[in-house]
């Protein structure tokens, strides 16, 4: 990609909303702009593509498609890949302190074991699913997600990741309000497993008070 000096980034977003007795549905897709293949559509696959569907402050459900795998023809008529979220001019590219600035599926180099801060991206060619639902009943709303990826490496022929690899990750929360006045209560559990960063468990609990007035 031809990126030019300080690599500026941008995005295209639509979407349509639709609202229909008590129903919610919105299609949307944003496409990434980082290189002059964004600025036209010879990217146009390369993005997020969802849906979603429900009953405000109910339930809803939603899924989308993100890909950035997409081959393209640049000036020189030579087949090319998109280098996204990585920088000719900047080693470490759009990240900080080793997290990527963006979409959790460009893998920070932070979370892989052979890569150390401050070098380049290594998994930025990922075709990936999420799928998530939500149910709020009183004053408790549970949340289930799910994503499977496809990760390929970079856009360079050497690459430290083996193509492809597979991940699965799943995450489970559960938000409860005004447990006592003022007082809420959130948690999380979540499971990694696949070829990209292993196997592991998370586990969160966090309370919170609302204060309203303080004098």
């Amino acid at each position: 990609a031809r990126n030019r000096i300080g690599n500026h980034v941008g995005t295209k977003d639509f979407g349509l909303d639709f609202c229909y007795r008590g129903w919610a549905v919105k299609l949307y897709w944003q496409n990434f702009i980082e290189d002059i293949t964004g600025v036209g559509f010879r990217n146009a696959m390369d993005g997020i593509w969802g849906i979603s569907i429900g009953q405000p402050n109910q339930w809803k459900l939603n899924y989308e498609f993100i890909h950035t795998y997409t081959y393209y023809v640049p000036f020189e008529e030579r087949l090319a890949l998109d280098d996204y979220f990585n920088n000719s001019v900047y080693r470490s590219g759009w990240t900080y302190k080793g997290y990527v600035l963006g979409t959790p599926l460009i893998t920070s180099p932070v979370l892989l074991a052979d890569t150390l801060i401050g070098r380049k991206l290594t998994n930025n060619r990922v075709i990936a699913h999420h799928a998530a639902a939500s149910y709020t009943i009183g004053r408790l709303s549970l949340i289930v997600q799910y994503i499977y990826s496809r990760n390929y490496g970079n856009s360079e022929v050497i690459s430290t990741l083996t193509s492809p690899m597979i991940q699965h990750n799943i995450a489970l929360q559960a938000y409860i309000t005004e447990i006592f006045p003022g007082l809420s209560l959130k948690t999380m559990i979540a499971y990694d497993k696949g070829e990209l960063l292993g196997n592991r468990w998370g586990f969160n609990l966090s309370l919170s008070y609302r204060v309203e007035k303080l004098f």
